[in-house]
């Protein structure tokens, strides 16, 4: 069974993005607001994987369908996954390489932009972005 929590983050991202000028934080709120309990509540169902990647989907599409700065937004998911890795018991670089798997194929027409500000965010992550990419290709 998969639960379907992309399209709740994506309505939810949309709502939200009505009543505010920072799009980031909106991002990184939502995700947050979401994962936590979601991961919790489905592990003995679902992969934890499969509940980050949704989520992290449909926030990024609910912030492409709007408009919004995809590649601050995508920094401010991925900083999300820290807090988000350690209330769920899951090691963090897995929470962000899945989160960047989420992100790789929303992102494709600002790739270059969302992949430097990533790196610039974390040196080093530009590359695992690039993995995260040829990963979600493959799936």
């Amino acid at each position: 069974m998969e639960y379907e929590f992309e399209a709740i983050a994506k309505e939810l991202v949309t709502s939200r993005l009505n009543d505010s000028t920072n799009a980031p934080s909106v991002a990184a709120d939502v995700a947050r607001a979401i994962l936590v309990p979601a991961i919790a509540n489905t592990r003995a169902h679902q992969d934890p994987r499969l509940t980050v990647v949704s989520v992290c989907r449909g926030v990024m599409e609910g912030l492409r369908l709007g408009g919004k700065d995809l590649p601050k937004s995508a920094v401010a998911l991925l900083e999300q996954m820290s807090p988000v890795a350690q209330e769920s018991y899951l090691d963090t670089s897995v929470c962000r390489f899945w989160a960047m798997e989420a992100i790789a194929p929303i992102c494709r027409q600002e790739f270059e932009a969302v992949r430097a500000a990533i790196e610039k965010s974390r040196a080093g992550d530009g590359a695992v972005f690039d993995k995260a990419v040829q990963s979600a290709g493959n799936r």
